[in-house]
């Protein structure tokens, strides 16, 4: 159940992860170039500015990890499986919403969605993704471990 809901997290926040790093970026130059003048950004020496740096490029590497990480687990399904997650977790549409789409029943579309889920749950524990080490993975990342446990309640 757990590896279930960190595939529900990880769609979920696949569409933002882009604007995280975005932000990374920004504040990775802002300090990059205010480092020059004395007590920039809030840092005193060049060792703090030096590790602040540091930080940020390990976040944006493990974001960008993390995308290449979703997108693996889903090209490990077939088309219509792969679309329907990206219509539940990354698009957010309801199963009610989908099912009325692909002109089926709610049920019909629930199990699946359900099928799926399972069978990139799996795929992640094979790649040697557990709770344990996704946990460790995301303690830096509040905004992602807050959504997996808004997930637990999906």
């Amino acid at each position: 159940m757990q590896q279930e809901n960190w595939v529900k997290t990880l769609l979920s926040v696949y569409e933002r992860i882009d604007k995280v790093v975005y932000g990374i970026d920004k504040t990775f130059n802002k300090i990059c170039f205010g480092s020059f003048s004395y007590n920039s950004a809030g840092y005193r020496s060049t060792y703090e500015v030096s590790n602040k740096l540091i930080d940020l490029s390990e976040r944006k590497i493990l974001l960008i990890n993390t995308k290449l990480l979703i997108k693996k687990f889903l090209s490990s399904l077939g088309k219509k499986s792969r679309e329907l997650l990206i219509l539940r977790y990354i698009k957010r549409l309801k199963n009610e919403d989908i099912a009325s789409l692909k002109k089926c029943s709610i049920r019909t579309i629930s199990r699946k969605i359900t099928e799926c889920v399972t069978k990139c749950a799996n795929y992640l524990s094979f790649l040697g993704y557990d709770n344990n080490r996704l946990r460790k993975m995301y303690s830096g990342e509040q905004w992602i471990l807050d959504n997996y446990y808004s997930n637990k309640k999906w």
